[in-house]
């Protein structure tokens, strides 16, 4: 898979941790709590939803202005034979993914419009920021949100592979 496509598709790690699980879970809870006020370090916020399954955010995202949205993990808690393991999906912000294909569409558009009807340059110049610059800018502030989350996560909660 192309790592700069990959930036808009969901992603499912798993991860081990020297902690037990309930030490885990202790942990997340502790950060989840910190959610109020300005504590930004680190810059996770989420819930529990059930007994090991959890949801992490950012707390604060550049995508997350447009409709709430946010770059997520989602994930659960394992115990097998002596280890912590969690299996995690992150989802990048589905803003990012809906702006990338719009802007493409919106390129093909200004390129059919420069070729078939109007053979201006600024057609052209249009197209060529919609058809390429655009998705590439987008492409980028999502594989960044992701892989901040994802280093936060992993270095917070002292996770590898």
């Amino acid at each position: 898979m192309i790592p700069l496509f990959g930036s808009i598709l969901k992603e499912r790690v798993t991860y081990e941790s020297e902690y037990s699980a309930d030490e885990l879970k202790k942990d997340m809870e502790a950060i989840f709590l910190k959610t109020k006020g300005f504590h930004f370090r680190p810059n996770l916020a989420g819930e529990f939803y059930s007994e090991n399954e959890f949801l992490i955010y950012p707390k604060i995202e550049l995508g997350s202005a447009i409709a709430g949205a946010s770059t997520t993990i989602s994930g659960q808690i394992l115990v097998n034979n002596t280890k912590t393991q969690v299996k995690a999906t992150i989802t990048p912000n589905p803003n990012f993914r809906i702006l990338f294909w719009a802007s493409l569409v919106f390129g093909l558009v200004f390129y059919a419009d420069f070729f078939f009807f109007s053979h201006k340059k600024s057609s052209k110049d249009v197209a060529f920021y919609f058809a390429i610059a655009a998705p590439a800018f987008i492409l980028a502030l999502s594989l960044i949100s992701r892989t901040l989350l994802k280093r936060s996560f992993i270095n917070t909660f002292k996770l590898h592979k």
